[in-house]
């Protein structure tokens, strides 16, 4: 007689496994992402107003796809930063369409919610 396990169980626990090693993996991405800065010119005075952002650069990632999967660009970026195990085929024909337009994300939150939308 072999051994079975409850195919919920097991399910549910690697579900929670692999979303725990997704968002520890996108706070990692992410805090050193924030922590670069870019070096100042010479004589450059720093304000402490923050200038306004156009609306081409009010965002700091791209969902798109790559290789019809799921993926995630930092702005201005050509190369993924990382690329998920999601066929965009399955998704409905209006996310299809978005995410082959690439979908601005402007912070690191809002990325992590329409991720865990995707792969849910």
């Amino acid at each position: 007689m072999g051994l079975s396990f409850p195919g919920r169980a097991v399910r549910w626990t690697a579900g929670g496994i692999g979303a725990a090693v997704l968002l520890g993996t996108l706070a990692v991405y992410s805090y050193q992402v924030n922590s670069r800065q870019a070096p100042q010119p010479a004589g450059h005075i720093v304000s402490d107003e923050p200038a306004a952002p156009s609306p081409e650069e009010d965002y700091l990632y791209l969902l798109g796809t790559e290789a019809g999967r799921l993926a995630v660009f930092l702005r201005g970026e050509d190369e993924p930063q990382m690329v998920f195990d999601v066929p965009v085929r399955v998704l409905p024909e209006a996310d299809q369409r978005l995410l082959a337009e690439g979908i601005r994300v402007k912070d690191y939150q809002t990325l992590v919610r329409r991720i865990e939308d995707y792969i849910s």
